[in-house]
């Protein structure tokens, strides 16, 4: 299911990205953790609660999903201000491609087969 919002259920982001060694979960019950999933040893958890918004070694407080938001804001201020600055947050191609990539999961569920994301 694609949606951005359940009733009953409060936003949250759960990722699984699995590779052939090992595989990075987040159930998305809090935005501190991850594990790291691996076959050949035991599953390490880490935990982040600061970030390195504009790289210059001083770290920001990151507890909520809104402290996550106000660092990527910081981030596209200080780039408006520092042009050579090297960012993180998504810009217009990447959320481009991120929505036809989402259009090409619909579609390619709807019509069960494979869809080509353009661009």
């Amino acid at each position: 299911m694609i949606s951005q919002s359940v009733a009953g259920k409060k936003n949250e982001v759960s990722y699984l990205i699995s590779g052939t060694k090992a595989s990075i979960i987040n159930e998305g019950t809090s935005i501190h953790e991850a594990t790291i999933g691996y076959q050949q040893q035991e599953n390490i958890k880490i935990k982040r609660h600061h970030i390195d918004t504009l790289k210059t070694g001083q770290l920001f407080e990151v507890n909520s999903f809104v402290d996550s938001f106000t660092e990527c804001f910081r981030q596209v201020y200080y780039k408006i201000k520092h042009s050579g600055f090297k960012y993180d947050y998504a810009d217009f191609k990447v959320g481009l491609h991120s929505m036809k990539l989402v259009d090409a999961i619909y579609l390619s569920n709807k019509e069960e087969r494979w869809v080509k994301v353009n661009g």
